[in-house]
């Protein structure tokens, strides 16, 4: 196995150290999944990292982070690494404050935790 040098992973330091679970992690059941914007959306960035637990390797990652920080991770998991499980993850769990209006039909979304800016055209 070829090592890693983790200085020169170029991760976000919000999504916390090599090794570490990502941000907020939960388990998606099948169904979970399938209604996740996964099939429609272009990830705005993607890695993959090991989690380490207690010094034992837990899973090995491949994440994907959307334009809002929040995203899925595929891990392959268990003693010999045949099982997969799907994890949705969040930088932040937004709170939204009431919407501006910026436009026509243009409102903007500010999360009151993180400051993420999500825009909506309700002309659609």
């Amino acid at each position: 196995m070829n090592k890693i040098d983790k200085g020169k992973m170029l991760e976000p330091p919000e999504l916390g150290k090599w090794g570490d679970p990502l941000p907020n992690m939960r388990e998606l059941t099948q169904s979970e999944f399938l209604q996740t914007p996964f099939f429609f959306h272009t990830p705005s960035l993607t890695g993959s990292r090991q989690i380490v637990e207690n010094g034992k390797l837990k899973a090995a990652v491949r994440w994907f982070m959307n334009e809002d920080g929040s995203g899925l991770v595929f891990a392959r998991t268990g003693e010999t690494g045949q099982e997969l499980k799907i994890y949705s993850w969040a930088k932040c769990i937004h709170k939204f404050g009431p919407p501006v209006n910026v436009g026509r039909c243009l409102n903007q979304y500010t999360c009151t935790l993180c400051n993420y800016v999500n825009e909506v055209d309700s002309s659609d």
